[in-house]
């Protein structure tokens, strides 16, 4: 295990404590936080695959969930309010469900077993146009920026690492951000 996993694993305690801090009512729009919900299931099973194999874990719970945090930018969209180029993205979320296959996404120790490249950087083009075009209702400007930093940021890696580092920096951004933890570091 390298050297970020093991920090990722050392700052669990931080991410835990953010999530367990942070009221629901604070993730606005409402349907925000059943999405961060399942960020951090999804965060929990990765971290799980990554201490130990588990089949049923890396074969299935991963890429279900994966699936659905997909799928639930459709929800998000449709349940706020929105416009017609807010709603050219869901073109390409309903293309990414379409051509989402499941022997794509089996993991062994947090890792992709078979990467398919093309689907992942289609999710990130994808996604990075959701957020740009996205009501600011949703998502403001300034958060928008840094949701593309988000997504961009486990490109530092092997592809193979993607879904680990976007599963840990989105856990450690969105319990510093809705807890207003960063400002509390720097008093």
């Amino acid at each position: 295990m390298d050297i970020i996993k093991k920090i990722y694993i050392l700052l669990l305690p931080m991410i835990i404590y953010f999530m367990l801090d942070i009221p629901f009512k604070a993730y606005q729009p409402k349907e925000w936080g059943y999405k961060i919900i399942l960020i951090y299931i999804s965060a929990f099973f990765t971290l799980l695959s990554m201490l130990k194999r588990i089949p049923i874990n890396d074969n299935y719970i991963l890429p279900v969930l994966l699936f659905i945090n997909i799928g639930f930018l459709i929800y998000i969209t449709l349940s706020n309010e929105y416009n017609i180029v807010s709603l050219i993205p869901l073109i390409g979320i309903v293309y990414l469900l379409y051509t989402f296959n499941l022997q794509d996404f089996r993991f062994k120790e947090g890792i992709l077993i078979n990467v398919n490249r093309k689907w992942i950087l289609s999710h990130i083009v994808i996604l990075i146009s959701w957020y740009l075009t996205t009501n600011k209702s949703i998502i403001n400007w300034k958060d928008k920026i840094f949701c593309v930093l988000w997504i961009l940021y486990p490109l530092l890696f092997p592809m193979e690492e993607y879904w680990i580092h976007r599963a840990f920096i989105l856990t450690l951004v969105i319990g510093l951000s809705y807890g207003n933890k960063i400002d509390r570091l720097f008093k």
